[in-house]
This record gives structure tokens, sequence and C-alpha cells, in this order.
């Protein structure tokens, strides 16, 4: 594979690149694709729910600056101002905590499935997905061939798009979109 003109060239054939993209893209479609996707969500979520907490403490510092200034300026217009600028911290605050709380409750209902699987298909989920390991280091770390891991991994994913199809997990989350 190169790259050509930012587009990737396969075997030095410029049409395969549409006939790759279509195919990534009805792969990323697929109730499996939503489901991978979930799963790095997943994954990614407490580290993202760490991130926005460091948001919040920067938005309260500066709330607190805020505060101390205001009470060493002591003019009318000057504490209208001040307030408004409090306000708008308070609103940012209170988005970045509602984030944080439906990122865990989407956490909490995939720890909830990922709990009724083997404790194999867990390890190489919590590998795969939280750790961000390749498929050679869990494999190695699993004892087993690289093609199991892959065969694992795909059962794993048709078990879940199952279990969430069977659910209406993904109708409702195209309704709220």
């Amino acid at each position: 594979m190169k790259i050509i003109n930012e587009s990737w060239v396969f075997m030095g054939k410029k049409e395969d690149v549409s006939k790759m993209h279509a195919y990534l893209q009805k792969e990323a479609e697929s109730t499996r694709g939503k489901v991978k996707r979930m799963l790095l969500e997943w994954g990614a979520s407490l580290d993202q729910c760490g991130r926005k907490q460091e948001e919040i403490r920067k938005i309260l510092r500066l709330k607190a600056e805020c505060e101390g200034l205001a009470a060493e300026v002591k003019s009318r217009s000057m504490e209208k101002g001040f307030s408004l600028i409090e306000e708008a911290y308070d609103h940012n605050i209170a988005v970045l905590q509602e984030e944080i709380e439906r990122k865990l409750t989407e956490k909490r209902k995939i720890d909830g499935m990922v709990a009724l699987l083997s404790k194999e298909e867990q390890e190489l989920l919590f590998l795969r997905y939280q750790k961000g390991y390749g498929y050679d280091y869990i494999a190695l770390k699993l004892n087993m061939g690289r093609s199991t891991c892959f065969r694992i991994h795909d059962r794993i994913l048709t078990e879940l798009a199952d279990k969430l199809e069977s659910d209406g997990f993904f109708c409702d989350k195209c309704e709220k979109n």
C-alpha cells in the first residue's frame, strides 16, 4: 500500500480505492461495526471521563480566580460581568457532568453484557479495547494462536450484535439521534 495524492492505492489500481471505501463504509454501518464502535467507546470511557473531570477542575480554578477578582473590584458594572462569567462556568461544569454521567451509564450497560461472557472472552475484550493491545500481544498473553484470537473476537462480536439487536438497542439509538 502506498499513499498517492492523499488517497490509498492498492496494487497500483486507483479504482480499488472506491471499492475499499464502499466496503469499509458498509462494514462500519453494519451491526457488527456498531458493536465495534461501541466497544471502542467502552474501552476509552474511563479515560474520557478523567479528562472531563480535569476540565471541571480547571473551570473551578478559573471560577475561583474570577470570584477573587470580583471581590477586589468593587464596581457595579464589573460585578455584573463577573456574575455572567461565573454563570457560564457553572453551565460548562453542568454540561461536563452530564456527559460524564452519560458515559458511565453506557459503560455500565456494556459492563453488564461483558460480564455474561466467559472469563477468556472478557480478558480478550479488556486487553483489546481497554488496554488497546494488538492481537499478537493478546494471543501471547492468553496463550493462544493469533487466528484463535480473531475467531474468539469474531464470535464475541456476533454474540453481542445478536443480543443488542434482539434487545432493540440500535433502534433506540436511532430514535434518539
